[in-house]
């Protein structure tokens, strides 16, 4: 009985989240608190990503300081964060970052250099953005809105992926496993492209044609990940589950 009541709690939490973030809803008629009050469920972490290129044109540390400021100010971070300059052999970074009660954000560009002769060195810059929000669905999804918006206000083109992790205590069978994913598909009018569920290792794809974005995976599209793995030193299974894909590792 409790096994059932745990898969149908997980349901119901996966199944909120993506309703959450795909169709917007205000009045989502599914009780997320009192799906997280079990004792069961321990905890979660969302984890929002963002990767983006911006380009190949030198900017001074200043310059790359100016840029991440209005970033973490586009963001909603306030003046209390610290700013560091790491230098590497062909590699430079600027990071903000900002350590809170229950988030943590880092904001940084990345620049590669190339020597291509004596004179000419060629450079790439990356913009990288991780926000990691403990036990609150409801901010990761307005941090999704709030960073879509920032980049799309500064001509900025890149990837963002927003990524689910929950652990419950106990570990789960193959077939409660597939259950969760079988439902998850179910709720969200998804097809199985493809997934890996050897031994220890558990992943799914999927496809809804509800879903806006998507990856091409070979010539499939895709846009629900999931995977479930166990943490044996805890006693702890640990649910992942992203749009497009998962880009935090398991």
């Amino acid at each position: 009985m409790r096994k059932r009541l745990l898969l149908i709690i997980t349901i119901l939490w996966v199944v909120a989240f993506v309703r959450m973030i795909l169709f917007e809803e205000k009045d989502n008629n599914i009780n997320i608190a009192t799906a997280f009050s079990n004792e069961r469920f321990v905890y979660t972490e969302s984890v929002l990503s963002v990767n983006a290129s911006l380009g190949n044109e030198y900017f001074t540390e200043e310059e790359k300081g100016k840029y991440i400021k209005k970033l973490a100010k586009g963001i909603g971070l306030d003046n209390e964060y610290s700013i560091e300059n790491k230098r590497q052999e062909n590699e430079s970074t600027v990071e903000i970052s900002k350590a809170a009660k229950n988030a943590y954000t880092s904001i940084r560009i990345v620049t590669n250099e190339t020597q291509k002769d004596d004179s000419i060195i060629l450079v790439k810059n990356y913009l990288y953005i991780d926000i990691k929000i403990s036990n609150s669905l409801e901010s990761a999804v307005m941090y999704k809105e709030r960073v879509k918006k920032v980049l799309e206000d500064m001509n900025i083109v890149g990837d963002i992926s927003l990524n689910l992790i929950g652990n419950v205590k106990g570990e789960l069978n193959d077939t409660e496993k597939n259950n969760i994913s079988d439902e998850i598909m179910k709720n969200l009018e998804a097809d199985y492209i493809t997934g890996n569920t050897n031994k220890g290792i558990y992943t799914i794809y999927a496809y809804s044609e509800g879903i806006k974005d998507y990856i091409m995976l070979g010539d499939k599209k895709t846009n629900i990940n999931i995977a479930i793995t166990y943490d044996e030193k805890n006693n702890l299974t640990k649910i992942y589950m992203a749009m497009p894909i998962i880009t935090q590792d398991f």
